[in-house]
């Protein structure tokens, strides 16, 4: 299999939100891959347009340089781990200009987590 690559672009089996036993095959942006290459931070992506209640979502401007099919957006709040063994095959890589957005909401949405879950004081 290929390395898997932070900024690339992978078809993988994406658990269920509802139930994580079950999954389909859809693209995903690699954020992260753990040192044991056994498990890796991914952004689903959809070709549904950006949703006005989360302010995560965020548009993939150069989608075709990506060699994604359609338009598309990646879902910063549905980022999940997922184990290396249910990565399908990479499509490509994102556009810089969209690997800096993402990572950019990636991380504010993590720093807003942490700021949830912070002991008050």
């Amino acid at each position: 299999m290929e390395e898997i690559v932070a900024g690339d672009v992978w078809f993988v089996d994406f658990p269920y939100e509802e139930d994580p036993k079950k999954s389909s095959t859809r693209p995903v942006i690699v954020v992260s891959v753990s040192d044991d290459k056994l498990k890796v931070l991914s952004v689903k992506v959809t070709k549904h347009d950006i949703r006005k209640e989360d302010r995560f979502d965020t548009k993939i401007f150069y989608w075709e340089a990506a060699y994604l099919r359609f338009p598309s957006t990646a879902r910063i709040s549905k980022i999940r781990t997922i184990l290396s063994s249910d990565f399908k095959f990479r499509i490509g890589k994102l556009h810089p200009a969209d690997w800096e957005n993402v990572t950019n909401k990636v991380q504010k949405f993590f720093n807003e987590q942490n700021d949830i879950n912070k002991p008050q004081s």
